[in-house]
């Protein structure tokens, strides 16, 4: 294990499997007048979850950029950090608008390579509206199938490579993402010990850790 193929294997069957939940979500929009634009960011400010082989894709575009590539670590290390504090919480996390780290100038560094959660946040009534506090007014359209697919195909992609698929806020799964790129994929254990022994007992502490409802 180890070895930079397994890692692109994982990440070429989650770039697949994106472009069917692209597919199924152009035929639906079609019936319906979305109101998200480019630029109109509201979405990227909240905490999702996102799986270790997304994350893996995402960052995978800016690692040829050494300076883009430290940066992306230190605001990781720094969303973490803030997660980890006593007073870190859902809801928090929106209300002082903290943006995704591929957040520049309200528009997404990684847009083709963005975690599905990102893909299904499509609205129909007005944008403002998803401004904190968010309306009880806000329309989203209902992709939620689209998750359990991307996530099925990421658990059979990390088997080849003896780790579990990690379910985690985004910006835990991306700084662990930035690790496996940079040292390979380990054991399970050597991954993390603790909250990372395995993918239930992370998720086990980041709801209790947050408040999440996922």
């Amino acid at each position: 294990m180890g070895k930079k193929s397994e890692v692109r294997g994982v990440t070429k069957r989650i770039r697949r499997a994106y472009e069917k939940a692209d597919k199924y979500v152009e035929q639906v929009r079609g019936d319906f007048e979305i109101t998200c634009s480019e630029g109109c960011a509201h979405c990227c400010k909240q905490l999702v979850m996102c799986t270790l082989p997304e994350a893996l894709l995402a960052v995978d575009s800016l690692r040829q950029d050494v300076w883009r590539w430290n940066d992306l670590k230190s605001r990781l290390d720094e969303q973490v950090r803030w997660l980890m504090s006593p007073f870190s919480s859902v809801e928090r996390w929106f209300l002082t608008q903290r943006p995704c780290v591929f957040l520049r100038n309200d528009r997404c560094e990684v847009y083709e390579n963005r975690p599905i959660m990102c893909r299904i946040q499509l609205v129909v009534s007005n944008p403002e509206e998803c401004r904190p506090p968010i309306s009880k007014t806000v329309r989203k359209l209902n992709l939620d199938g689209l998750v359990r697919p991307i996530y099925e195909t990421g658990k059979d992609a990390m088997r080849s490579a003896g780790m579990d698929v990690y379910l985690l806020p985004m910006p835990v799964s991306l700084k662990l993402a930035t690790e496996v790129w940079e040292s390979g994929f380990k054991s399970q254990a050597e991954v993390r010990t603790g909250i990372w022994e395995s993918e239930k007992t992370a998720l086990a502490y980041w709801k209790k850790k947050l408040g999440l409802q996922w």
